[in-house]
């Protein structure tokens, strides 16, 4: 973000010499455990907001024609939304840990309002900010982008497309990574197992049992849940295709699996509710209504971040803030300890917004932070899905001359699930992009790369020699280009969204979301039916409003 150049100390703080400032800052530093960096750089904001409001004084009352104001007031629109805020005296101390979507889009939103709020991101990662909405430039040909992260948006994601309508963005179409025409494609036991088959095999061997498992579980949450959820709740996805009839080697049985990994979680750990709950509500084998992952954003989908980001005042984020330590104040505050590189940072917070995943906050000591039993076990034990990504480019398409769409399945000891990266361009486009989505040990455990970087060569000769059987030709037309996403390598995410293993669904689903004294809660593992861009979204607009309806 670009910022007003800096002017001389002396003019700044109106010290009379550096020596001086130089004690000024050590000793509030000191009196307020933070590192004197940190106290010179919200020094230095204070002074650029107070000379920016000056300077807009002064504009308003030399203004005398209309076209001047004109200008002087579009110049001035960061500055005019700072002098609307509260009165930095009295307002709250607004913190917010995790500039994922989800922190980003509360700090956005309370910045954004009738009324500014201003609050700090604190972001451990010094990599990037968007967290897993985060997308991938200038390494493949042609200039093509693809998505580290999050990929799709659904037609009925109104978070997060009224979000990219605001900031000025457009769709393009992906339906899924599937063609408009065309077949999926699988291969299982040694053989074709395509789209037809699949889709006979669902109605005639599954579908009535998960249609009336659906019907009879209703929504399970924490606080409410009905007995067959109850039961259901305590099976596996394996044990769940086993009890209806389906043994754990049959096509159809292996197929399920697979499309279950693509949550995350092995089926041997994973609940059935969640499996029944994305395929039970649809006689087509090809999940529930309301799923269609239809658009991508022209140009990368981290413009939501870099969108959200230019609009906050300058140094509302901050990078290389690990949260060690959360610790609720007699007064209701909390005190927040950070490690900044090596040192110890204390924040003190009126409201705190938690927007990180659970798989790492776990990792944070929260013993006095007041938290109920229930929110510490929803911490410390909700699921993290194992996906990885393994893009490879193309010179063409192989598979839309054999009659597929792009997406292709194998048993879950295989490449699992892949993709068309590329269904912008249509059957004809090249070059393209193919990719793999593996979840579950496949993911943890299979792949070699790091976490984010170009592929190992045994990882993508591996992926080939499979999907050559599916998409023949396909080996031929890889141009020797393939970047890795292991977010289970990943230190500030440690997978790649949440998952319910067996039990939690009736233990705690639904109250990860719930706020606690002043922490809020924030992020796709808080949303108990999707872990998608839009639950991001849409859960930082909650806890935004959350805070705005109490400060």
């Amino acid at each position: 973000m670009d910022r007003e150049p800096a002017r001389s100390s002396s003019t700044r703080t109106g010290l009379p010499t550096s020596l001086g400032l130089a004690f000024s800052l050590e000793g509030e530093a000191r009196r307020r455990g933070m590192p004197v960096a940190e106290v010179a750089g919200e020094r230095a904001e204070r002074a650029e907001r107070a000379e920016r409001e000056l300077s807009r004084r002064h504009l308003l009352m030399a203004a005398g024609a209309a076209t001047a104001v004109g200008l002087a007031g579009a110049a001035l629109a960061g500055a005019s939304r700072a002098a609307a805020a509260t009165n930095p005296a009295t307002a709250p101390r607004v913190v917010i840990v995790g500039a994922g979507l989800a922190g980003l889009r509360c700090a956005h939103q309370l910045w954004t309002g009738a009324t500014p709020v201003a609050s700090t991101v604190y972001e451990a990662d010094t990599t990037h900010v968007g967290g897993r909405c985060w997308t991938l430039r200038g390494f493949f040909a042609n200039g093509m982008v693809s998505e580290h992260g999050g990929s799709f948006i659904s037609s009925t994601d109104s978070s997060v497309l009224a979000l990219a309508k605001s900031l000025g963005l457009k769709t393009e179409y992906a339906n899924g990574g599937s063609l408009g025409s065309g077949t999926y494609a699988g291969w299982i036991n040694g053989a074709r197992y395509d789209g037809p088959q699949q889709q006979s095999d669902w109605v005639a061997e599954a579908y009535n049992a998960f249609a009336a498992s659906y019907a009879a579980m209703g929504t399970p949450r924490w606080n409410s849940c009905t007995a067959t959820a109850k039961q259901l709740d305590q099976l596996s996805c394996l044990d769940y295709l086993t009890r209806i009839g389906l043994p754990s080697g049959s096509a159809l049985s292996q197929l399920i699996q697979s499309v279950q990994l693509q949550a995350g979680g092995e089926p041997a750990a994973a609940s059935a509710v969640g499996m029944i709950g994305f395929l039970g509500n649809s006689s087509t084998f090809d999940g529930g209504p309301g799923f269609d992952e239809k658009y991508h954003l022209i140009g990368g989908n981290d413009q939501l971040v870099s969108g959200m980001v230019s609009a906050l005042p300058a140094g509302t984020v901050r990078q290389g803030y690990q949260l060690v330590a959360v610790v609720q104040n007699s007064d209701g505050s909390y005190t927040c300890t950070f490690q900044c590189g090596g040192t110890p940072v204390s924040v003190q917070a009126d409201h705190l917004v938690l927007a990180l995943p659970f798989s790492t906050l776990r990792d944070v000591d929260l013993t006095r932070s007041g938290l109920s039993a229930l929110k510490l076990q929803a911490i410390a034990e909700q699921g993290m899905g194992q996906n990885a990504k393994l893009v490879t480019q193309l010179t063409t398409k192989t598979w839309p001359s054999l009659g597929y769409n792009g997406v292709s399945n194998t048993a879950p000891t295989g490449y699992q699930t892949a993709w068309d990266g590329s269904v912008q361009l249509g059957a004809k486009g090249s070059p393209a992009l193919l990719v793999n989505f593996p979840g579950g040990d496949a993911a943890r455990t299979g792949l070699t790369g790091a976490a984010h970087g170009p592929a190992p060569t045994a990882d993508v000769n591996a992926f080939l020699s499979q999907i050559e059987q599916v998409f023949p030709g396909t080996t031929a037309a890889y141009n020797g280009l393939a970047y890795e996403d292991h977010w289970s390598l990943d230190p500030w995410h440690k997978g790649a969204y949440h998952y319910y293993e067996v039990g939690q669904y009736t233990s705690f689903a639904g109250y990860e979301a719930v706020q606690e004294g002043r922490v809020h809660f924030a992020g796709e593992h808080t949303d108990v039916d999707n872990a998608t861009l839009d639950a991001a979204v849409a859960s930082g607009e909650r806890a935004a409003a959350e805070i705005a309806s109490q400060i």
